[in-house]
């Protein structure tokens, strides 16, 4: 379920994903449009994209499985940043640990 939240998240997690791949590909890009895909465009490669990956599972506390890497917009900034919002989300609607 998408909540306002939810899109504040996202839309936040985008910026900071854009800023990472302006960032390390040294693009002289102002805005990186959430659809376009990073790896076709040439703004990162297959190791920063796995440092991408690291980077976002520090900064946010989450993991990334398999099944993502296969999902169809990974490679965007929208599509990633709704996985990390997601990923984030379901984190916090876990229940703590019983005592």
């Amino acid at each position: 379920m998408v909540t306002e939240k939810t899109m504040t998240d996202v839309v936040e997690i985008e910026d900071w994903t854009a800023a990472w791949i302006r960032e390390k590909s040294r693009t002289a890009e102002a805005r990186i449009a959430p659809d376009i895909d990073f790896i076709e465009a040439g703004m990162l490669d297959s190791i920063t994209l796995v440092q991408l990956v690291c980077s976002a599972e520090e900064r946010f506390g989450i993991r990334f499985n398999e099944g993502h890497f296969a999902e169809r917009d990974f490679q965007t900034v929208g599509g990633f940043s709704r996985i990390v919002a997601t990923l984030q989300q379901n984190k916090t609607a876990r229940p703590g640990p019983r005592r």
